[in-house]
């Protein structure tokens, strides 16, 4: 199978870089072809400007995911939404006619055939998402409003909450969980 990985953090010591490694050792374990996208570590201009749509990056990056069976997202929620770069990323690359058209019978999401797993990680408890509506806010807007709206197949969302806060022991233990998402 051939693996995407689009990678969203800055810094290379972080728990999403601990994340990232899990996952790409999982999928190699697994005998996937993998393909990793740093969009940080790449220098991604996540600037979308119209004269920029067929922009020799954007193209190859649609190459990745045209090429793609299943793609993974491994990203932080700051400020209850994804990095900045990675919205860029979005914006510029699923767009109109490559992700998604509007036919008479509404919109259609180009990137069907392809599944898709978002691994989040987030610094509030699970327990304060929940009350607060932000997971569900989160599935409803990105899930649901970006992924599901192009066709992807939504594999699994899984959110490691209270990253910040949490024991050495409970991080190790998200890992786990992480790797058997691709068992």
């Amino acid at each position: 199978m051939n693996t995407l990985v689009i990678y969203a953090h800055p810094k290379d010591t972080s728990y999403n870089a601990a994340i990232k490694d899990t996952v790409l050792e999982a999928l190699k374990k697994r005998g996937d072809t993998v393909e990793l996208r740093d969009l940080y570590a790449m220098d991604f201009n996540p600037v979308l400007r119209f004269d920029h749509q067929k922009a020799p990056d954007v193209e190859q990056e649609q190459k990745y995911i045209s090429n793609a069976d299943e793609i993974v997202i491994v990203n932080p929620i700051w400020w209850y939404s994804m990095p900045a770069i990675l919205k860029g990323y979005i914006d510029r690359v699923l767009t109109y006619g490559f992700a998604y058209a509007y036919t008479e019978n509404g919109v259609d999401g180009l990137l069907k055939g392809k599944r898709v797993t978002i691994i989040n990680t987030a610094g509030g408890t699970q327990e304060a998402y929940a009350s607060g509506g932000y997971d569900e806010a989160l599935a409803r807007t990105i899930v649901n409003g970006i992924y599901r709206f192009c066709g992807l197949e939504i594999t699994k969302h899984h959110i490691v909450h209270n990253v910040i806060q949490g024991s050495d022991e409970y991080r190790a233990g998200a890992l786990k969980e992480i790797a058997a998402l691709f068992e």
